[in-house]
């Protein structure tokens, strides 16, 4: 009986600390801390490219236009084509990079009119196919048309791929020789920032949407 008694002992402390590692294993799995969302972590689709490829900054006087010749896009009709070629680099041009979902892009599409918009340069919206389909892509042209300017689907992800581009709204602004000559991220902050302080949500983003129409309108 005492070595069917020590074997029985003996299999139950296996079982106890088999049971208490798993405890903490599953406790270590609930308390680890998500990343910040002030620091996105490049997609899984990209972090192969990442980790090979140097992603070309984007910053005042850099040439795009070698780059957008090898960027595929599609229109609202379907129209495969590189973005150079859906682009008119004969005037200014601001590139204005969104997704659904964005409560800031939704912030800004919903304030910008096309009809009132003062500004001299083309505005054209790019959706990437991480974040939409293409009947979403469609979809969300439609929903902000009274926004103006031109829409494209950036079907392959290129703009992300290139360059590293996972926040959202971020703006190109480019001009005609393909250079650029601007280059935000997020949505413009007011000069009196601190006049921001103590307000509604919602009113900090209609104020810093229409900070930003004001900021393209510059252009």
């Amino acid at each position: 009986m005492m070595p069917m008694f020590n074997f029985i002992r003996s299999s139950g402390l296996k079982l106890l600390i088999a049971a208490l590692i798993f405890n903490m294993q599953a406790c270590h799995a609930v308390m680890e801390v998500p990343p910040s969302p002030e620091a996105p972590t490049v997609p899984s689709l990209l972090a192969p490219v990442a980790a090979v490829a140097e992603l070309i900054k984007l910053e005042p006087g850099l040439e795009m236009r070698s780059e957008l010749n090898k960027i595929r896009v599609k229109n609202l009709n379907g129209a495969d084509q590189s973005i150079n070629q859906a682009l008119d680099l004969k005037k200014t041009t601001i590139i204005a990079l969104v997704k659904p979902g964005c409560i800031y892009c939704e912030s800004l599409l919903a304030v910008l009119d096309g009809k009132r918009y003062k500004g001299k340069a083309n505005i054209v919206f790019v959706l990437d196919a991480v974040h939409a389909n293409q009947e979403e892509f469609k979809k969300k042209a439609k929903d902000h048309k009274k926004a103006g300017g031109k829409w494209l689907y950036d079907y392959g992800n290129k703009f992300a791929e290139v360059y590293g581009i996972v926040s959202f709204p971020q703006f190109i602004v480019l001009g005609n020789d393909g250079k650029v000559i601007k280059y935000q991220k997020g949505l413009v902050v007011p000069e009196n920032k601190e006049s921001l302080n103590g307000m509604d949500h919602a009113i900090i983003l209609q104020t810093l949407s229409r900070s930003t129409v004001a900021w393209l309108e510059q252009y």
